[in-house]
């Protein structure tokens, strides 16, 4: 199987996602506003991209809270693969700090480390970076297009999806 890329429309915009030849997912990006838009025929999809179409939609219309999709961590090391794989277990509409991630991920103390793999993510919404705020409560960095304008969207859909138990916005 070749590897495959295509665009979904979001609520934040376009998202690009990336697959390498085995289906799993490469990188999930918010694409930029001038780039061009990919797209395959409905007839070449493959299985897993059908499927993670379905679960981001599901995620914006508050019906999915949890990403079950195969991602490729293969060029990451064992210290970020144990800390992406940590923070898919933060619950939706919940936020951890770098330090409690680096704690609940058994390296206490190495915040900073932690903050550098986070913002590496290659993957934003499936491992849910957005989740992740500084020790005050502040928010802090977010590497996919819109910055912290887009993490503040998405802390907020959370937040408003659960108050209104399960019904986000319309793709």
């Amino acid at each position: 199987m070749m590897s495959r890329s295509t665009d979904l429309n979001s609520p934040l915009g376009r998202l690009r996602i990336d697959f390498c030849g085995d289906g799993k997912i490469r990188s999930l990006t918010l694409c930029a506003a001038n780039e061009p838009s990919l797209s395959l025929a409905s007839g070449q999809k493959e299985t897993e991209l059908l499927l993670a179409e379905q679960q981001l939609v599901d995620y914006f219309q508050g019906r999915l809270q949890t990403f079950d999709l195969p991602i490729d961590f293969s060029d990451y090391s064992p210290f970020a693969v144990k800390i992406l794989q940590t923070l898919q277990t933060i619950p939706f509409g919940t936020t951890i700090s770098y330090g409690q991630l680096a704690a609940l991920s058994g390296h206490a103390g190495a915040a900073r480390a932690v903050g550098r793999v986070v913002g590496a993510n290659r993957t934003p919404l499936l491992i849910p970076c957005h989740r992740v705020i500084g020790s005050r409560g502040d928010l802090v960095g977010y590497s996919a297009t819109g910055g912290l304008l887009t993490k503040r969207w998405l802390l907020r859909f959370e937040e408003k999806s659960l108050k209104k138990g399960g019904k986000g916005v319309k793709c």
